[in-house]
């Protein structure tokens, strides 16, 4: 069977301050009037047999809220958070045991897609060749400018739009950036792949010995001694932990789907409704002689004489930052009181 797991149990820490550690971007209704995870969902679900869900245990109450329509075959809470390797490894063991043959899916939950029918074909197409050839697969996006928040894939060569991973790159500078668009033999990492269950099962105790036999575990542990196990796992990303390493057994898939990333305000530029001077914005703004903001407010907002700013309003809360310096609010984060994180 076809299994999708969806990540959905980060903080979305930039989109501070609409987006807690509780009820996260996912759970928000951000761009139009679906939650992320919903459209996430909705549209993969024509495409797999079951739907794995990964939070954690302090969003439970806004899976509870999902709409039918939404809500997954299969809700896993983690105990404590552990960075993305050690929640793939979790659903990779879950779905293994109900499912010895399964096809794996991984999805993060708050990207959008304005292309479905590419995405479907792409999808379907991976399948298939996973399934013929087990392998790492994963989808890359054409670059269209040097984003500096985004991880790199370089590839050897592409034949009819799909290619052998040469090496995984971290999010470069901006001249670094430059430099990978030019040479146009590196995309974006998009965060998704495809794979057999089995496969990046044993990719992770073969790259993380020292948590093997903990993986071989999760299937079967519940409560404490859930916790007790998962605690444990090294807190690492999938690419630390298996991509970079296990180049010579990813191919990629480039696709030209519409992708984008919501990881920070900065992004919602491109969706969100704009004024000819580029401001963005889902209140009623009244802007002079001012340009390139991203404003979200309850209330009518008036700017002067001010650029490429990110201003949002919640009820206990406001962010007044520079527009270019929206990674930062990461950071931002860390530093204010428990109550407001």
């Amino acid at each position: 069977m076809i299994h999708a797991l969806i990540m959905a149990g980060g903080k979305g820490s930039r989109f501070w301050p609409m987006s807690r550690s509780v009820k996260a971007k996912q759970f928000l209704t951000i761009l139009g009037d679906t939650t992320l995870l919903e459209q996430t969902v909705n549209r993969i679900r024509p495409l797999v047999d079951q739907i794995w869900v990964v939070g954690n245990q302090a969003q439970a109450p806004f899976f509870d809220e999902l709409p039918e329509s939404a809500k997954p075959d299969h809700l896993l809470l983690e105990p404590v958070g552990r960075n993305t390797a050690p929640c793939i490894g979790w659903a990779a063991a879950k779905m293994l045991a109900f499912d010895p043959h399964a096809i794996m899916i991984v999805l993060p939950s708050d990207h959008t897609i304005t292309k479905p029918d590419v995405f479907e074909h792409l999808i379907k197409r991976a399948i298939h060749e996973v399934s013929l050839s087990p392998q790492l697969m994963t989808l890359g996006i054409k670059p269209t400018f040097p984003h500096t928040g985004y991880g790199y894939i370089e590839v050897k060569q592409l034949r009819n739009g799909r290619g052998q991973v040469v090496r995984f790159r971290e999010k470069p500078n901006y001249d670094t950036a430059m430099q990978f668009i030019r040479k146009k033999r590196f995309f974006w990492n998009s965060g998704m792949f495809i794979w057999p269950a089995s496969l990046i099962l044993t990719h992770l105790k073969t790259h993380l010995p020292a948590d093997a036999t903990r993986y071989e575990q999760l299937a079967t542990a519940s409560g404490s001694r859930l916790k007790s196990i998962y605690q444990r796992l090294q807190s690492i990303s999938i690419d630390y932990a298996v991509m970079e390493k296990a180049v010579s057994d990813t191919t990629i898939l480039v696709a030209d789907m519409g992708w984008d990333d919501i990881g920070s305000w900065s992004a919602l530029e491109a969706h969100w409704p704009s004024d000819k001077l580029g401001n963005a914005c889902r209140t009623h703004l009244i802007p002079m002689d001012s340009s390139g903001n991203i404003v979200s407010a309850s209330k009518l907002v008036a700017l002067i004489d001010v650029h490429h700013l990110v201003v949002v309003e919640t009820p206990d809360a406001i962010l007044v930052a520079n527009k270019f310096s929206d990674q930062r609010i990461r950071e931002l984060t860390d530093k204010l009181p428990p109550e407001y994180q």
